[in-house]
């Protein structure tokens, strides 16, 4: 009798042509038709249809069903068939998990809820001390390292003492992962939209097996970069002593305190590569040897452009509208009409005359290491007992290098600073128009000419820093673990183990700060126009400026 297995749908035409030309070209066995008609006596023939991605997703599922606490497991295949290019991405697609971002990449994981330094992150059961220290970044561990991500979220007594919410443990591929020689090539190009530039993501993974498949490399590596620019505005809300007259905002409506602009300019970069030699003498013994160093760096051009709305928040009267000169609808003397609601203003739509300008322009670099190695075995034992063993030694940097930190202020002359009528209304498109600002002959401010280029009011640089430096960490760890199952009429696990570490955190940070005073003693360039860049704003958001 012939038996056939059921292979892949979308190639199962060309296949049914193959399984058809070897039925005819064995002999023995099952009685088949030829094409003359006759019966051909053939051998038994059995046809077996791989599914890799899908064998991958069972494997997954069964490591669950198996896992002795609540865990989820994400497989490298399923991970492949999504652009998640960093752990964190991938984790974030598993049930009950959240991640948080920075300028739209997935950077932090979040278990049950709890906040994301109550994470741990492991490779291969070992924990590692992520390079911010006790928050444990996922955006600098590219997802092409990883057979498999086991986000586990309840904690055992296996796990290191500083998890409270949970694990993320990434098992790192093996050459045993694979039948023989095996090569698995990943590449992708996008386009960003906002500040058209691209994004490129690359991996390569080479595993073979040797002298009777007993001895296996593994070698990967990955590459990922991407140019991109980021603009949005925020608003910072304080509650304000406002008067009475305001309709239903109560005792002390909130009103906003500074609104400002933020584009960044960001180039970040992911390289990493790994190794890893296995000896497999045994079924039952495995003993391998693993390097993985990964690195993350993001470079950024940050500019921020910040209108301090209650610079003069103690000059606005606290008397009722009508008493006060022409019922308070004028701005004059110290005040400048924030959160003044005689003048007509409210906390989202309203005029504020006089406002001081700051302006912040930085140029950040940063770069977080990786790079652990561990010598290992896991070992059945003929009594039963299963027995694995661990040592390694990690070492994490965090190094973060800020060339120019720059503050501009505008001058303490109201009248060289900019009145700024402000519509914050609409949370999805908050705008800020910004206007000459001008004193009547009755000593009262008033709008002057609408400005568009910011550049045209003064502002001076009144503080200039430069800070470089950073953290390393060196961990030592030596790990045992044993594992054997009882039967007391239903299935009892025992584990014991054993860890012991050593960690070493050096911190070193140079300063250079230099200020006002400072800056005009050196005989430095204070007007903006020094550093600004002669290209169009690259932001999409419509800022009334």
């Amino acid at each position: 009798m012939s038996k056939f297995l059921p292979a892949d749908r979308s190639s199962r035409r060309s296949r049914s042509w193959m399984l058809a030309s070897a039925v005819l070209a064995c002999s023995g066995g099952a009685d088949v038709y030829a094409a003359s008609g006759d019966f051909i006596q053939t051998e038994e023939v059995v046809v077996l249809g791989r599914r890799p991605i899908a064998e991958s997703e069972m494997a997954a599922l069964e490591a669950q069903r198996n896992y002795p606490s609540l865990v989820s497991i994400v497989s490298a295949d399923t991970v492949g068939r999504f652009p998640d290019q960093n752990i964190a991405f991938a984790v974030g697609r598993l049930p009950g998990i959240g991640i948080q971002r920075d300028q739209g990449q997935a950077r932090y994981v979040n278990l049950r809820g709890a906040p994301n330094n109550w994470t741990t992150i492991s490779f291969d059961g070992i924990n590692v001390v992520s390079p911010e220290g006790r928050t444990s970044r996922f955006d600098n561990i590219p997802s092409a390292l990883a057979a498999q991500i086991e986000a586990r979220k309840a904690v055992t007594a296996d796990m290191p003492g500083e998890t409270l919410a949970g694990n993320v443990n990434i098992v790192t591929r093996s050459p045993f992962d694979y039948d023989g020689f095996h090569v698995q090539a990943n590449s992708g190009i996008g386009y960003v939209g906002l500040g058209g530039n691209e994004e490129v993501d690359t991996s390569l993974v080479l595993s073979n097996k040797l002298a009777d498949d007993t001895f296996g490399v593994l070698v990967s590596g990955s590459y990922y970069h991407r140019n991109m620019v980021t603009d949005n505005t925020e608003t910072d809300w304080e509650p304000v002593s406002a008067d009475a007259g305001l309709p239903g905002a109560g005792d002390r409506p909130l009103w906003a305190r500074e609104h400002e602009n933020k584009l960044y300019r960001l180039t970040r970069r992911n390289f990493s590569w790994s190794g890893r030699l296995g000896w497999r003498p045994e079924a039952n013994h495995d003993l391998f040897l693993s390097s993985i160093y990964t690195t993350f760096e993001d470079d950024e051009l940050r500019s921020n452009i910040r209108w301090d709305l209650d610079d003069r928040q103690s000059g606005t009267p606290d008397t009722p509208c009508a008493d006060r000169p022409n019922g308070g609808a004028t701005v004059s003397g110290g005040a400048s009409g924030y959160a003044d609601v005689c003048t007509g203003n409210t906390p989202f739509v309203g005029t504020v005359y006089g406002v001081d300008f700051i302006d912040n322009f930085n140029d950040l670099e940063s770069k977080e290491s990786i790079f652990t190695n561990t010598l290992g075995g896991d070992h059945a034992l003929s009594n039963g007992w299963e027995i694995a063993w661990r040592l390694n030694y990690t070492n994490t940097e965090d190094g973060v290098n800020a060339p120019a930190l720059t503050d501009y202020n505008s001058p303490s002359d109201r009248l060289l600073r900019p009145t700024v009528a402000y519509d914050l209304s609409d949370p999805d498109r908050q705008r800020a128009e910004v206007f000459r600002t001008v004193l009547d002959a009755d000593g009262n401010y008033t709008r002057g000419e609408r400005v568009i280029a910011v550049e045209n009011f003064q502002r001076d640089l009144v503080r200039l820093r430069r800070r470089w430096g950073g953290t390393k960490t060196d961990a030592y760890t030596a790990r045992v673990t044993g594992l054997r199952q009882f039967d007391f009429g239903t299935p009892v696990d025992l584990k014991l183990g054993l860890e012991w570490s050593d960690r070493t955190k050096t911190d070193e940070e140079r300063i250079f700060d230099i200020d006002d005073d400072g800056i005009i003693a050196a005989g430095l360039p204070r007007d903006f126009s020094a550093i600004a860049l002669d290209e169009p704003y690259l932001g999409d958001l419509e800022l009334g400026y």
